[in-house]
């Protein structure tokens, strides 16, 4: 089975006044079965964002 993601974007809703908050924007890309993957990056750069909307959650 293969994973692809295309244009993949995570907003933030507005909860109160303030304006959304896009977490990712339009990402693409995609894993190969047998192959290893990593996620890297700073704090905060929006890995676990990145997984859990890979996920569905």
């Amino acid at each position: 089975v293969n994973l692809v993601w295309e244009d993949l974007t995570a907003v933030l809703p507005n909860f109160g006044a303030g304006p959304t908050k896009r977490l990712l924007n339009g990402l693409n890309g995609f894993a190969l079965p047998g192959r290893i993957m990593a996620v890297m990056g700073p704090s905060g750069s929006g890995k676990s964002t990145f997984l859990d909307s890979l996920a569905g959650i």
